[in-house]
């Protein structure tokens, strides 16, 4: 059922792959771990798909390098397949390229003495046949004992509290989890490397998608790549839900490197099983959203998610206690009477808005509307008013605004800054207390915010 049934070679190949490439999807990660196993001067022939080739195959810009390379690249291509050119691909990468039809077109053999070197060929054959792929998870299946599995009720519990997308790299795609929150029709986006999906999640959460999940996986030679996307997360105060599968329930900081490094950029971090899966999520995103949201981790035992589901405890209901609102850091009264007073009392107010304020982007251009507010924002706020809009003045504060935009703000007598952390690039290295007007309120949803910075500020 593969493409190398149809190659005519003088001599039987050993075959190489990651265990991730026994998939539905193929990564491409066969591409490197041909290259490694051609610079031995062993023939090696591997084989692709074009999503594999589009996500691993700048790899072989190196590989061209080496004369006489024996490595040939076939590239399983669908029928009407025009996703990438492989001609021009191979061209750029200073490759040779064939074209030919099995099974009746040329060999292509990196064992034949005249071997050229690196060789790219389509071949228009599916990558593997429909035997070869793992069958997919049934969720909701009974094991068999006839209950439903630990898989079932993780899928169950994303669903309660609303993660509605999973973000999973190579890695993860091939774990039983993914599987089945793709059978239970929940969003799963792919990544052909580990270090996308965390950013990928960031980025979701941060337009208006909602929270979402990253899927890691930990192991043997398993580098922590999820911490560059989750590290972005908790500096620029973006809510996420990472859920680490380990082999164990007894891991924890002490033995998982990754574990170890995560604690350091995550909010918090639970480890669930079977018993407290519900309560955990819930807490967990709830924890994630509420001021000032980050990342929250939640370690998840591989051991059980195939086990039986134990009967439910009568009158017991963690997911609804996991439900229960907080209050934390919410304003006072007092304090809301007070703002809103500054503002209708104010001849110029003026508003600065960082990230923390784009949820409410339409009621502070009803706002805007309203008060005639000068605006400017942080470079995280950019977008919520548009640049285009006659109010809007610059994207900076203090210092940072060009000398010729100065004497508009200095008409302001009120300031509002609205979630804003004034770090130190946004206030061009501290330099604002100066050029705020006498009137200043900070509105953050992070209580430790206000005043850190601009001490003068209500």
């Amino acid at each position: 059922g593969c493409a190398l049934d149809h190659i005519r070679c003088r001599q039987p190949y050993r075959v190489v792959t990651p265990a991730v490439m026994l998939l539905h999807r193929d990564y491409g990660f066969g591409l490197p771990t041909s290259i490694g196993a051609a610079l031995t001067g062993t023939p090696v022939l591997a084989v692709v798909s074009m999503r594999g080739l589009l996500a691993m195959g700048p790899e072989l810009a190196t590989a061209a390098q080496v004369a006489r390379l024996r490595l040939g690249v076939l590239v399983s291509v669908e029928d009407g397949d025009r996703t990438l050119d492989v001609a021009a691909f191979a061209q750029a990468m200073g490759a040779r390229f064939a074209h030919f039809e099995a099974p009746s077109g040329m060999p292509l053999d990196p064992a034949d003495p005249q071997w050229p070197g690196l060789t790219l060929a389509v071949v228009a054959l599916p990558l593997l046949s429909a035997a070869a792929l793992p069958p997919p998870l049934e969720v909701g299946a009974p094991s068999a004992s006839g209950a439903q599995c630990g898989v079932d009720a993780v899928v169950g519990a994303l669903r309660h509290v609303g993660v509605r997308t999973t973000f999973a790299g190579p890695v993860a795609m091939a774990h039983p989890l993914t599987q089945a929150l793709v059978a239970a029709g929940l969003k799963v986006v792919p990544s052909a490397s580990d270090q996308a999906p965390s950013l990928s999640a960031d980025g979701h959460c941060r337009s208006g998608g909602g929270l979402a999940a990253t899927l890691v996986c930990t192991g043997p030679g398993l580098a922590p790549y999820c911490l560059s996307g989750v590290g972005e997360s908790f500096l620029d105060d973006v809510p996420g839900l990472v859920l680490v599968l380990v082999d164990s329930p007894c891991e924890g900081p002490q033995t998982n490197p990754l574990l170890s490094s995560l604690r350091h950029v995550v909010k918090a971090e639970y480890h669930a099983d079977l018993s407290t899966l519900d309560q955990a999520l819930g807490v967990a995103c709830e924890e994630a959203v509420r001021p000032a949201p980050k990342p929250v981790m939640v370690v998840l035992s591989t051991s059980w998610l195939l086990e039986p589901l134990p009967a439910p405890a009568s009158g017991h209901t963690p997911a609804a206690e996991a439900a229960a609102k907080t209050t934390d850091g919410q304003p006072s009264l007092e304090a809301t009477q007070g703002l809103a007073e500054a503002l209708l009392t104010s001849r110029r107010p003026w508003l600065h808005l960082g990230q923390g304020a784009l949820e409410g982007q339409v009621e502070v251009l009803e706002l805007l509307a309203k008060l005639d507010c000068l605006v400017t924002t942080t470079f995280g706020g950019k977008g919520i008013v548009p640049e285009t809009h006659p109010l809007w003045v610059w994207c900076g504060l203090g210092a940072g605004v060009p000398a010729p935009l100065r004497p508009v703000l200095e008409e302001a007598d009120t300031l509002v800054i609205l979630g804003a952390r004034l770090s130190e690039l946004a206030t061009a290295h501290y330099r604002l207390a100066a050029s705020c007007p006498p009137v200043c309120w900070h509105v953050d949803a992070d209580p430790a915010v206000p005043s850190a910075n601009l001490p003068q500020a209500v």
